[in-house]
């Protein structure tokens, strides 16, 4: 085996311990994670940036 074959075996053994260590999270960790889109700061953000973005897309129309 070559260099490069040694190296892909190893980075391939290290990405699948790493996929199987992840699938041991648990549902109560899920499930609170994805929920992030019923919490007020992620609509607030989601505002201010739309704020944002009209006030450039409003000012740039002014500017013939």
């Amino acid at each position: 085996m070559n260099r490069v074959t040694k190296i892909l075996l190893i980075l391939n053994g290290l990405l699948a311990s790493l996929a199987a260590s992840a699938s041991d999270v648990s549902a109560t960790a899920m499930e609170e994670t994805s929920l992030f889109y019923t919490q007020l700061w992620f609509w607030v953000a989601v505002g201010i940036v739309f704020f944002f973005l009209l006030v450039i897309l409003l000012r740039g129309s002014n500017r013939s």
